[in-house]
């Protein structure tokens, strides 16, 4: 899972994810949910399509992780990270998301939380 988390941000960092999302939908169930502050979609396609959003209005933004905790027995990583929106004000948002994946390791559920 640790692993797995380290894809998805590699994935969500990387330039083929910009245009669709496609590549950081891919990670998520078929039925798999993301919700942050902003946004709550349900669905791969959804989470693409919300992320090729949040691409296109911050087209600079990056993901550093800081630490990934995993919990083998609840298939739950917990990811401290630092997003990097390179905008002119320079902000960096603190971040934990915790990742629960489903037996084939894909995303069910990534609730993230702004601190």
């Amino acid at each position: 899972m640790e692993a797995k988390s380290l894809a998805y941000f590699a994935a969500w960092n990387s330039k083929e994810s910009r245009a669709s999302g496609a590549t950081v939908g891919a990670f998520f169930a078929p039925d798999g949910v993301l919700r942050d502050w902003d946004v709550m979609v349900q669905g791969a396609d959804a989470v693409g399509k919300a992320n090729a959003a949040i691409f296109a209005a911050v087209p600079d933004i990056q993901i550093e992780v800081l630490k990934v905790s995993v919990s083998e027995a609840a298939r739950v990583a917990t990811c401290e990270i630092l997003v990097h929106v390179n905008n002119s004000a320079k902000e960096v948002l603190k971040v934990a998301d915790v990742i629960e994946f489903d037996d084939s390791l894909l995303i069910k559920r990534l609730f993230a939380y702004k601190g």
